[in-house]
């Protein structure tokens, strides 16, 4: 059976225009010319005929009172909506809190990393330093303080990919004496 607005609008009450479905009040807004969307919300069209119909006084306006309660309804779903995204940007910006630090703690744990390494670099150049200056003091003083690989290059065996095997086994040898 489908919905007349005319005959609807013979005999109106609240309790009737308050059991409406969506159809039935997008048939009675475009009735009355309303130019409302079908993706509009039952509320808002419910609410826009609630002023028609008290304006051409077929309800009376009592209705509007009625009206401002459908509106605290919304209000309540618009309330929650909002406490939602509120929530939702708290967790975002305690996320962003939290990385934040974790950034901070990873640059003071690589700048003490490199402050032990720069400590350790200042003992070893004090070291050797030391170790220096003591050699220079004794009677047998070094021309060359570190290891020369140059001069003992010539104990390493040629390589050749073909023969790898005698390689490893020469040095073997070596290590074994």
């Amino acid at each position: 059976m489908e919905f007349e607005p005319e005959e609807f609008l013979r005999d109106v009450t609240w309790e009737k225009f308050d059991g409406l479905k969506k159809p039935d009040l997008m048939a009675l807004a475009k009735y009355y010319s309303l130019g409302v969307k079908q993706a509009t919300r039952k509320q808002v069209v419910k609410n826009g005929m609630i002023d028609v119909l008290v304006d051409e006084e077929i309800l009376d306006e009592s209705c509007l009172g009625k009206k401002g309660e459908i509106l605290t309804e919304i209000g309540g779903d618009a309330v929650q909506l909002k406490q939602l995204e509120i929530e939702k940007e708290k967790i975002k910006l305690e996320k962003e809190i939290r990385l934040e630090q974790q950034k901070q703690e990873q640059e003071l744990e690589l700048k003490r990393l490199e402050s032990e390494t720069h400590l350790k670099e200042l003992e070893i150049q004090a070291k050797y330093k030391s170790e220096s200056d003591s050699s220079s003091s004794s009677s047998a003083p070094r021309s060359q303080p570190y290891f020369d690989a140059s001069r003992y290059i010539k104990l390493v065996p040629k390589f050749t990919e073909i023969e790898v095997d005698k390689y490893f086994d020469t040095l073997r040898k070596w290590l074994r004496t």
